[in-house]
């Protein structure tokens, strides 16, 4: 072989890889335009253009949470439930660690009548993220809503543990308490709340 011909074949391949790089530079600015986009059109009330620009960005760019998000928020905005927990389910399935989008997806599912999808996708969550204050709260107040207050107060019990700051499953654990005809429980719960907040009407 020449070596004109190994430069040549070098050469296509530094072309090839600089071509690369800039089809995933533009395909990234593209879908970052498109979500942009996507917000101004919520911002209108425009929820289906939205989802179209969401969509077309998520295309471009499907490791993109936020696109996910997004997508996720203009079905809300439709009211459309199953479709905005099921995009965010396949979000979950491509970044597994991000809590915030495990908890909206449990939310979407409640929202949709989903409950008990609702419950294991958390249980789900809280088996691979045990230390998780919030997953604990976010449980505690379906199964209280449902009438389940002995777990629930296990699940406020828990997330006040891991975050003695946790006002929120401090309030909703006295509430259970109360629920449960424990009054003095429910008034140190509320005690410690009040102590953490105390500019707060609530």
């Amino acid at each position: 072989m020449s070596h004109d011909t190994l430069i040549a074949r070098e050469s296509g391949s530094e072309s090839s890889e600089r071509y690369a790089v800039g089809e995933t530079l533009r395909r990234y600015f593209e879908s970052r335009d498109l979500t942009r986009r996507g917000i101004c059109l919520m911002n209108a009330g425009r929820f289906e253009l939205a989802g179209k620009a969401f969509s077309d960005a998520l295309q471009l760019n499907p490791e993109s949470a936020s696109a996910a998000a997004n997508l996720a928020r203009s079905f809300v905005g439709r009211k459309d439930y199953p479709m905005a927990a099921q995009t965010l389910g396949e979000a979950i399935d491509a970044d597994a660690d991000d809590v915030t989008l495990q908890i909206r997806h449990a939310m979407l599912l409640w929202k949709g009548g989903m409950v008990n999808d609702a419950i294991e996708a958390l249980r789900t969550s809280i088996e691979a993220s045990p230390d998780c204050a919030e997953l604990h709260f976010q449980l505690g107040t379906i199964l209280a809503a449902l009438g389940d207050m002995e777990e629930a107060e296990l699940r406020f019990v828990q997330a006040t543990s891991l975050d003695a700051r946790h006002t929120e499953a401090l309030v909703s654990l006295s509430l259970c308490y109360a629920a449960q005809e424990h009054p003095r429980s429910a008034i140190k719960c509320l005690m410690r709340a009040q102590s953490l907040q105390p500019d707060n009407a609530k």
